[in-house]
């Protein structure tokens, strides 16, 4: 593995070489000069498991189980990982579901590459019996847009912004800013200083109004997105106009209206 490994990178620059393992083996991509196995990255397979479990779960049990989403934090910068979200799993385990594309809406930059895989489809929020379709040639029904627009959306910040891409194998770049279980809302910062990111995350139907969210800095923030915009199929549900965080202790707070289901991006504001 290892001289295959070194001879693909070394004799095609930009190649990624990626192993899908679900073990504990350690140093799967660390290189071979160290010790290790040489591997550019390495699926992620228990994040899939268990974060496609939780999304499983009625919301209201959810609660009991937080720890499915929290847990990868123990070793995500053990190693260089990528998430993967395959079609298999994806469909098969999420059919049910009742968040609107939940799969578009899972690997909202925690770190580690992000990687939904061949042929992960925008699918309704409710399945829908074949009788009940309208009698169109199948080109012509019309297919949800909103849970699409999201997926680009975040593949644009993903791209533009450094925090979410910079260092994934880092503990420097991602901490978490609350873990609220009973109210099943988890909020993390991703990268470091004017540059950071705090992603909030709501997984139950119910609304949490003035919610506050702890950020690293007093000061004013900005949406710089948000997955219960209309435009991605949301519900619209208004996220507040006071922006500005406030040392109300302990450390800095910002109050804003979390959205049932959803997932809100903030970055200071410059």
């Amino acid at each position: 593995l290892r001289q295959c490994n070194d001879a693909a990178l070394e004799g095609f620059p930009g190649v990624l070489m990626i192993a899908e393992e679900s073990t504990s083996w350690p140093a799967v991509t660390r290189p071979t000069s160290e010790s290790g196995l040489g591997f550019s990255l390495k699926w992620d397979m228990g994040w899939m498991h268990d974060t496609l479990q939780y999304l499983e779960r009625d919301p209201v049990h959810r609660r009991f189980h937080h720890d499915e989403l929290t847990f990868r934090s123990v070793y995500a910068a053990h190693e260089r990982f990528m998430l993967p979200l395959s079609h298999e799993d994806a469909r098969g385990r999420l059919a049910g579901a009742r968040e609107p594309a939940p799969p578009a809406r899972l690997p909202v930059h925690g770190p580690g590459q992000e990687a939904p895989l061949h042929g992960r489809r925008a699918r309704p929020a409710r399945r829908v019996e074949p009788r009940a379709l309208p009698r169109l040639a199948p080109a012509r029904r019309a297919r949800p847009r909103g849970p699409a627009r999201w997926v680009a959306r975040l593949n644009e910040l993903y791209r533009d912004e450094p925090a979410l891409h910079r260092d994934d194998a880092s503990e420097a770049d991602f901490a978490w800013l609350a873990e609220d279980v009973e109210r099943s809302v988890l909020a993390w910062r991703r990268g470091e200083g004017e540059q950071l990111l705090v992603v909030v995350a709501n997984f139950t139907p119910v609304p949490r109004d003035h919610y506050r969210v702890p950020v690293p800095a007093a000061g004013p923030w900005r949406i710089v997105a948000n997955g219960d915009d209309e435009h991605f199929g949301g519900s619209g549900y208004p996220p507040g106009d006071d922006l500005r965080a406030r040392d109300d202790g302990p450390g800095a707070g910002l109050r804003v209206n979390l959205a049932p289901l959803a997932i809100m991006v903030l970055g200071r504001e410059t």
